[in-house]
């Protein structure tokens, strides 16, 4: 990860120039409010206090690796999950997040599309499958499936699900 290459203090307002280094952003924009004394953070003017990360791994016959949530067998969704203070970045996190839940060990993550959904920060990667082979977890099974079946009407995640194919495919 890159140092940031500018920041500018205007008023209660400072811009940080991170060169794609925070959730593939050019720019992240960090509020202080006076009053409270709390830093607030905003992606395009959209705030948000929580940070998430999600995979989209793609074999070449465009199946795409998902994970069910829990018990709901239909319930696919990407992998990922919260990141965690331990976590050094959002990439790191990623990384994490795809072993825990898949047993694959991912190299080269890359944003492909960051958003803000109601306080948080969602952050897609792409990688390279480095190793590992996926397996079922207690998390939930682990399934290659085409990729309108991360936007049935089954999948908590369909409307993110399909502005990110859209994106990314």
């Amino acid at each position: 990860m890159q140092a940031m290459k500018s920041a500018s203090w205007n008023s209660s307002k400072m811009t940080i120039d991170c060169a794609g280094d925070i959730a593939g952003c050019d720019t992240l924009h960090v509020t202080h409010t006076s009053e409270s004394g709390v830093l607030k953070c905003d992606l395009h003017g959209l705030p948000f206090n929580k940070r998430t990360v999600c995979l989209l791994l793609a074999r070449p016959d465009g199946l795409i690796l998902g994970v069910t949530r829990g018990k709901a067998i239909n319930d696919l969704g990407l992998p990922g999950g919260k990141v965690e203070e331990s976590d050094d970045n959002d990439a790191a996190a990623i990384i994490r997040e795809t072993f825990e839940e898949t047993g694959i060990v991912i190299s080269y993550p890359r944003v492909i599309h960051a958003s803000v959904i109601e306080g948080i920060l969602c952050s897609s990667f792409t990688a390279q499958w480095t190793t590992g082979i996926p397996r079922t977890t207690t998390a939930g099974a682990v399934m290659w499936a085409a990729p309108e079946k991360f936007v049935s009407e089954t999948c908590t995640f369909r409307d993110y699900n399909k502005v990110l194919l859209k994106t990314a495919l």
